[in-house]
């Protein structure tokens, strides 16, 4: 859960790339909000939320869904299209 927390705060709801038409990524975003709304959250109170087992599989899915949208979210969020800009250095140096 931890790790979930310190992505989710590192990214904004905007730049969660999650279909809102999947049932699974709506559940993700559900319990993106419990992580970011939550004092202190847990597994057990995640798993309340959401209306399911904590040790079931479909909260599995769930959590590693909403991971993978966190990480492509984060890959996104600081990726640099390819042949926009140069490194500083280069820049220095030709001039």
């Amino acid at each position: 859960m931890k790790e979930l927390v310190i992505l989710q705060r590192a990214l904004y709801r905007d730049n969660l790339p999650l279909d809102t038409r999947n049932k699974l990524n709506q559940r993700a975003l559900q319990l993106a909000e419990y992580l970011r709304t939550a004092k202190d959250p847990t597994d057990e109170g995640a798993a309340q939320t959401l209306g399911v087992d904590r040790t079931g599989t479909h909260y599995r899915k769930i959590r590693q869904r909403l991971k993978n949208g966190l990480i492509n979210g984060l890959m996104v969020a600081t990726a640099q299209p390819r042949g926009e800009g140069r490194p500083a250095e280069q820049q220095r140096a030709e001039a």
